[in-house]
């Protein structure tokens, strides 16, 4: 069953399925995003939380590139099952996460002066925008649902209910 509320566009040798349409939407979003507030998060993160060397950025940006890289990589996945290791679960990992932990860690290694210098407050402001935005997101996915089921009549949320049947 597939989720997407677009059909399949076909403009003769050239198409483009629904799923690659709702992708084409999310990657126009996240340029928008990138366009606008790019600039004012860089600057929260790189100057606003705690001064950044130019030696010390370029470790922040290799760190979160590792965390996203050990996080994401099937290969290193089949690679430590091969060797009968633990793996490492396969999750999403939030890029500025690991960008403000990286910050955080060299603050940290800096001793009492880097811990000092973080600017709590800014991180207290970025880390409310992590609790609240997902809170906000259910709210008005929640609500939108509700709109497009109920004033547009589009069936959203399928119930399925397993059958069981007895043998015999």
């Amino acid at each position: 069953m597939e989720a997407s509320p677009f059909r399949d566009l076909s403009l003769g040798r050239f198409s483009v399925s629904s799923v690659e349409q709702l992708f084409l939407i999310g990657g126009i979003a996240v340029a928008v995003g990138a366009y606008t507030y790019f600039r004012r998060v860089m600057m929260t993160v790189g100057d606003g939380l705690m001064p950044l060397s130019p030696l010390a950025a370029f470790v922040v940006v290799v760190s979160h590139s590792l965390v996203l890289f050990i996080f994401s990589s099937t290969a290193l996945e089949s690679l430590l099952a091969g060797w009968v290791l633990p793996t490492i679960p396969l999750l999403p990992v939030s890029r500025t996460q690991a960008v403000i932990g990286s910050v955080l860690g060299i603050g940290q290694l800096q001793g009492f002066k880097g811990v000092h210098q973080i600017r709590w407050g800014v991180l207290v402001g970025i880390a409310s925008g992590w609790i609240t935005t997902p809170l906000i997101a259910a709210v008005i996915g929640f609500v939108l649902l509700l709109v497009v089921q109920n004033v547009f009549g589009q069936e959203v949320y399928f119930s399925e209910i397993a059958a069981v049947t007895s043998p015999g």
